[in-house]
């Protein structure tokens, strides 16, 4: 609540009820390293020992970047987004934040930039099928860009352009990471097989 102040609630039963959302979501977030080990415990029977390597690097890191991703867009995004928004109004108006809405609006700002923030291991994992290339995402370049901005524009909750600018940002910066990294398996590959 740090970064909105004052939050009202207009139904009795709301303070509760949000009480219980945010102990779920908060429960989920913290719990997610274990679910994932469990999911990859499940499947760790069907998979080839390739498969169990790439799978032991990949969780761990997925789960780090996405609580990254949460904390990112929770420390310095979401603050900087509602503090255009209050200040938007001007003198004029006066926010009046419901809990509710305070909670939606957590919510739209945070989830989005924790996916985002597994865009290197999805292309990564994508390469590693043989998926795509680094030349062809080299040659898509400029239509990623655009997409990450559009997709931006969509996901985030706020209609101003730091918010999206924000979000969009480090979806290009962890492009450009994943097309170096693919780059990288790439030439190693060759390498061993030459």
């Amino acid at each position: 609540m740090a970064p909105a102040g004052h939050l009202y609630f207009a139904r009795p039963a709301e303070v509760f009820v949000i009480y219980m959302k945010t102990a779920v979501i908060a429960g989920f977030i913290l719990a997610s390293p274990v679910v994932f080990f469990q999911f990859w415990r499940f499947i760790l029977p069907a998979m080839t020992d390739r498969e169990r390597t790439w799978t032991i690097l990949f969780v761990p890191l997925s789960v780090a970047l996405f609580l990254g991703g949460i904390g990112f867009s929770y420390f310095l995004v979401m603050p900087q987004s509602l503090h255009f928004l209050m200040a938007f109004g001007g003198e004029n108006f006066t926010p009046l934040l419901s809990m509710e809405s305070y909670l939606e609006f957590v919510l739209l700002m945070i989830l989005p930039f924790g996916v985002m923030f597994n865009l290197p291991l999805l292309m990564m994992a994508l390469a590693l099928a043989g998926l795509v290339k680094e030349k062809t995402l080299k040659r898509g370049r400029k239509f990623v860009i655009l997409a990450a901005f559009i997709l931006a524009a969509v996901i985030t909750p706020t209609p101003d352009i730091l918010t999206q600018s924000l979000l969009a940002l480090p979806a290009v910066f962890f492009y450009e990471i994943s097309l170096h990294v693919i780059g990288i398996m790439e030439k190693a590959h060759h390498r061993k097989e030459s």
